[in-house]
């Protein structure tokens, strides 16, 4: 990972690697707001600039609190058919976490793969195969 290409946010800190996988890492305790996800989305699209096609790593292991603005704004995003991204990886941990990522997959139906997961490793793996078969 480069250092200088991270970029921190209010509500967390996002990276694109070797492998096109954006990063993106929520803080303990977030609260996110719909301010705090169009924010996190310029960050992203700063990153992605020149990239063709990429998978996302969304951490939320530690969030508190997204409130429905927020799920909203990054449910049109996630349905829609115009992003570049191929699949999308959540992490989870705790019982907040689980239970948004959970509410996020089964209310939007997104139009790409996505999966929630316990550990990085597995998440890593996953998204580099969807990246190979081109996300289909």
């Amino acid at each position: 990972m480069d250092k200088s290409k991270i970029i921190q946010t209010r509500i967390g800190k996002a990276w694109l690697d070797a492998n096109n996988i954006l990063w993106i890492q929520i803080l303990p305790q977030a609260n996110i707001t719909l301010t705090d996800a169009e924010e996190s989305i310029q960050a992203s699209q700063l990153l992605l600039q020149g990239i063709e096609y990429f998978g996302i790593l969304l951490d939320i292991r530690k969030i508190k609190f997204i409130n429905y603005q927020a799920r909203q704004y990054y449910s049109l995003l996630s349905t829609s058919r115009s992003s570049r991204s191929l699949a999308i990886a959540i992490l989870v941990g705790s019982p907040v976490s689980q239970i948004i990522g959970s509410f996020f997959i089964g209310l939007n139906r997104p139009q790409k793969p996505i999966k929630l997961f316990t550990h990085g490793f597995e998440a890593i793996k996953w998204l580099k195969n969807q990246l190979s078969k081109g996300g289909k």
